[in-house]
């Protein structure tokens, strides 16, 4: 007997804890990363259960997936997101043996174009420098913020990466300087110290004693009652201070644009394939494609390129319109 092209919502609905506990506890996929996914999932449970659906077909699922995409304005990326999240999550049912699920033809499903995204538009150098006079440092809390912000961008940290912090993870004494990095995915990588960034990072350790508890907690960066900055609090402390600025460059200045900046003035004056490899590194990407979203050339860029080039010689004695003798047609030269 033909197995059915369907599934049950109810049999759908009931594998997706154990996937999660799964993928969290056995695949060891962050937890973190997986709440996305399991929201893509119940999402779908949810538009199956008001359209009074009682089992999932190929083509309800393309419904579904046009509904984030025109009712909901998910974005391609976002709705390619959810598409694999189905993806997956099928191939789990087919191993729990849920009826429907193994001839469920889910690899089918056709992804969404993503379109062109162009230059990356990243903070200029002077707006980073901008960003940092402003701080009041003759405040505990101006200083911290300082701190924080200079970490973002010299460092290229995630917000969160630097929020998970602790003291222990500062090595600040040896030949070679680093700090350790607890990255995305439960990623971990070293995170090289220059000069300067091992002196400030000392000067902080000085004025981080002036927190509350700070003895009792062993976060680097402390809020004001004396526990551990949270990500929120970077992230509004953060938005205040822009705010407070005439505008910028860019439409969204946010804490993770100065990692972007930094990723971005790196390749400035050195764009070749060992720079990119060292950028890579320092932003801890595990994909060469995510790094290479910033090898993208900026307006300033190829606008000197363009300069540059020798059309620009072949072009420069050229009469030009307003030099021309005025003619109202074209004149020809006679063939030979």
């Amino acid at each position: 007997m033909t197995e059915p092209l369907s599934i049950a919502v109810k049999d759908f609905e009931a594998y997706i804890d154990d996937w999660i506990d799964l993928s969290v506890n056995v695949t060891n996929h962050q937890a973190a990363g997986l709440k996305s996914r399991e929201y893509d999932l119940r999402l779908c449970v949810e538009f199956m259960r008001q359209g009074k659906v009682e089992n999932i077909t190929p083509s309800l699922l393309m419904d579904y997936l046009r509904y984030a995409r025109k009712e909901r304005n998910n974005t391609p990326g976002t709705c390619n997101r959810k598409r694999s999240s189905l993806r997956a999550y099928v191939r789990h049912l087919r191993l729990r043996g849920v009826q429907g699920a193994m001839a469920f033809p889910v690899e089918a499903l056709p992804p969404f174009c993503v379109p062109y995204q162009g230059q990356q538009f990243n903070l200029e150098p002077v707006e980073v420098i901008q960003l940092l006079d402003a701080f009041d440092v003759e405040s505990l809390h101006g200083k911290r913020d300082r701190v924080v912000t200079t970490l973002l961008y010299k460092s290229a940290l995630r917000v969160r990466e630097l929020a998970s912090l602790d003291i222990e993870d500062l090595h600040l004494d040896g030949q070679e300087p680093f700090m350790d990095i607890h990255g995305k995915g439960r990623k971990e990588r070293k995170m090289p110290l220059d000069d300067d960034m091992v002196t400030l990072l000392k000067q902080w350790l000085k004025i981080r004693d002036q927190y509350a508890g700070a003895a009792r907690c062993s976060a680097l960066l402390l809020s004001q009652k004396g526990s551990r900055l949270a990500v929120r609090t970077i992230q509004d402390n953060f938005k205040k201070l822009v705010d407070s600025l005439p505008p910028f460059s860019v439409d969204r200045v946010t804490p993770h644009a100065l990692r972007h900046a930094f990723a971005s003035h790196s390749l400035i004056n050195d764009s070749s394939d060992r720079q990119l490899v060292l950028l890579k590194s320092y932003l801890g990407h595990v994909l060469f494609k995510s790094t290479l979203i910033y090898a993208k050339p900026s307006l300033a860029v190829l606008r000197k390129a363009m300069t540059d080039h020798v059309a620009s010689e072949i072009l420069a004695d050229i009469r030009w319109l307003d030099k021309a003798p005025p003619r109202t047609c074209q004149k020809r030269r006679k063939a030979a």
